[in-house]
């Protein structure tokens, strides 16, 4: 990506070059949707709801990070001895120091590139979070 797509590769970039990076990351996830299957793309960057087609098949139900702990625990229906506790003893995850906020990487050219690409999961997104939000369930898919 650095020799081809013009990808910033250093240290300390600036939110321009962030925001430069974004793009280029974007273009060639267009790039890849247009010229090969889903199957044979990274699965990072194919569509999440490629894989809730194939889970649903096997009656999964979709989670979301946000209170990721408590949907867990409803999934699980206690089948899972000492999953709450297991849970609260994990450390946060994920977490490092951000240069920027993606708040401020987030441009309005960014935000619809992001939305031609990935329209059909954050639709899946927000019906999962309705439902979850609404019911306290995930939804029937």
């Amino acid at each position: 990506m650095v020799e081809h797509r013009g990808f910033v590769n250093e240290g300390n970039l600036t939110l321009e070059q962030h925001r430069a990076n974004s793009l280029a990351l974007l273009g060639y996830i267009n790039r890849k949707f247009k010229t090969e299957a889903l199957q044979d793309i990274n699965s990072h960057w194919t569509p999440q709801v490629e894989a809730a087609k194939k889970a649903i098949r096997f009656g999964l139900r979709p989670l979301l990070l946000e209170n990721l702990e408590e949907q867990l625990l409803f999934i699980a229906d206690g089948r899972i001895e000492g999953l709450g506790n297991a849970m609260q003893e994990l450390p946060h995850r994920n977490n490092s120091p951000k240069p920027f906020s993606s708040k401020e990487i987030l441009t309005p050219e960014i935000a619809q590139k992001i939305s031609d690409l990935y329209s059909d999961d954050q639709a899946l997104y927000e019906r999962v979070k309705t439902a979850w939000n609404a019911t306290g369930q995930p939804p029937k898919l």
